[in-house]
């Protein structure tokens, strides 16, 4: 564990000094905004390697290596790396993210792109697909086979084989009560088997924009196959808190389900996240995913919203209650020490413009008031400090020491 932390701490420290030379030159100098697509994404992704936030080759990883969690509580939080940027507290997660929705900003990261077991937050992908497949008033049927591929001492809502319910019903039952047969339930309706649904979670989450993970079953039950990444999962949860209907779902804490039919009932449940019932008060909260096996330890996913800003939080491989204390922690570290750049002020875009050299960069062209850019407080004032580069046409992302701090389009002077 030493070793692997100290060797860790020597690439990173190497890679402050190598990394900004870098930065400087990576804008391009074209005369009008052309798209550059490959280029762009190429170099985006080699600064991210230069500052250690993204681990290079993630697959030599260890996904299930048995850290304690005083181990992890000592282990690097890459972020921290970055120049004058906010101290992030240390926890005991293996895995930890912070990331602001508005701009996909990383504003806290510990081991981002380390694949770990989800267990039941893997629910919220297959939430996104049931809506992107299926109508709320669609009915599913649990078969006997959803039964049996619930596990022995899974989670459930108490479904039987046989039992038709609505969507939205079994929608409610995965994210409340996390209901494996739900889940399966859902699977099979929309692909037939687990496996193949299996296959359009994998094309999902890699039409996101997600690299390190594989699904291998609706509902997060471990399997060797079944893993994702903190950083995965923070993009997979901004679609799903995207979405209105599921982002209520899971900012709900009890429901009542009706099955349909000859096994007519209801069947009360409740959900497990404790920001979301307010046993564990958090201001803003929008909703989240709690899981849970003895392979993933805790994970959790929340959302949280406070003056507009909509803020993600990923920890995976934590103990309990830490893995609620960390994330409220992280929330409170996002919220006061990072913020949002008013690009609808015109002397804040004059001075963004002229601090990044838009103007010289792309003659003819200046930020425009549409985008989102997010900055460490106390360097707002700084925007020299940030590298534009032209990820899509007529729009520039900006870096700070290879991390993505937002986009904003450009407009015709």
């Amino acid at each position: 564990m030493k070793i692997r932390s100290r060797l860790l701490s020597a690439i990173l420290i190497l890679a402050l000094f190598v990394s900004l030379p870098f930065a400087a030159q990576a804008a391009p100098a074209s005369a009008s905004p052309v798209p550059t697509q490959d280029d762009t994404n190429a170099l985006q992704q080699q600064l991210l390697v230069s500052y250690g936030f993204l681990g290079g080759d993630v697959t030599a990883v260890n996904p299930h290596a048995s850290y304690s969690a005083s181990e992890r509580t000592s282990e690097m939080v890459q972020s921290n790396l970055y120049p004058s940027w906010p101290q992030g507290l240390s926890v005991s997660a293996e895995a930890a993210v912070l990331l602001d929705a508005g701009t996909e900003t990383v504003l806290y990261g510990k081991n981002v792109h380390e694949k770990l077991y989800p267990a039941s937050i893997t629910k919220m992908l297959t939430a996104l697909l049931a809506m992107d497949c299926l109508s709320l008033t669609d009915t599913v049927t649990v078969s006997e086979q959803a039964i049996a591929q619930s596990g022995t001492s899974g989670s459930n809502a108490g479904l039987k084989a046989g039992d038709v319910i609505s969507v939205e019903d079994a929608l409610y039952a995965m994210m409340l009560p996390s209901a494996n047969e739900a889940a399966n339930a859902i699977g099979e309706k929309i692909a037939g088997t687990q496996a193949a649904f299996a296959e359009l979670m994998n094309q999902k989450a890699a039409s996101l924009g997600c690299t390190d993970s594989h699904f291998a079953n609706t509902n997060g039950m471990p399997d060797s196959n079944h893993y994702t990444s903190a950083y995965d999962f923070a993009i997979i949860a901004r679609a799903y808190f995207a979405n209105p209907t599921l982002a209520a779902i899971s900012n709900t804490t009890a429901w009542t389900i009706h099955v349909l039919g000859g096994n007519s009932r209801t069947i009360a449940v409740t959900g497990h996240h404790d920001f979301v019932s307010g046993a564990r008060p958090l201001a803003g909260v929008i909703g989240g995913k709690t899981g849970y096996t003895r392979a993933s330890e805790r994970t959790l996913v929340t959302g949280c919203e406070i003056n507009g800003r909509r803020l993600i939080c990923v920890v995976l491989k934590e103990t309990y209650p830490s893995h609620y204390t960390d994330s409220q922690n992280l929330f409170q570290y996002g919220y006061s020490n990072f913020a949002c750049v008013n690009l609808q002020d015109p002397a804040v875009r004059q001075l963004y413009n002229d601090a990044t050299g838009i103007s010289s960069r792309f003659p003819g062209y200046e930020l425009s008031e549409n985008g989102a850019l997010v900055m460490p407080s106390a360097l707002i004032t700084q925007p020299q400090l940030l590298t534009p580069v032209l990820t899509s046409e007529n729009t520039v992302s900006f870096f700070y020491a290879g991390n993505l701090m937002g986009s904003v389009q450009l407009k015709q002077k």
